[in-house]
């Protein structure tokens, strides 16, 4: 008997191998799984921003809330403040790419700036509960 096992999700304090999982029969054990919470709550409308990135640093508007969720098309970093200018150096906070991800402690009034490492794209950001 054989087949595929795909794992969707993980978390664990300390890592799980595939090996640690399957049992003396050959049968996988798996005690538990956590699973992402990636409910979005609908609001009005226009409360959501998108900015272009690219190698150089580019700001958005004031942010309202102090927790966005953000989707990058270009992996980039980012930065908080009045006036911010993010860097690429790998002192500002990286952001992978093609994956939702919650930013908070946000200072509502503040902007993020996000530069790439030279690449192009796409920041998409809503705000979070």
């Amino acid at each position: 008997m054989g087949g595929n096992v795909t794992i969707l999700a993980h978390q664990s304090a300390t890592p799980t191998k595939v090996e640690d999982l399957l049992a003396t029969d050959g049968a996988l054990h798996v005690d538990a799984v956590e699973s992402i919470d990636s409910t979005v709550i609908v609001d009005v409308g226009a409360l959501s921003q998108t900015r272009s990135l690219s190698g150089t640093s580019a700001q958005t508007a004031a942010l309202t809330v102090s927790r966005y969720l953000v989707w990058l098309t270009e992996p980039a970093f980012v930065r908080q403040g009045a006036n911010p200018t993010a860097v690429s150096t790998g002192v500002d906070m990286y952001v992978p790419a093609e994956v939702w991800v919650r930013l908070g402690g946000i200072t509502v009034g503040n902007k993020l700036a996000f530069i790439t490492g030279g690449g192009t794209g796409t920041a998409y950001l809503t705000p979070s509960a």
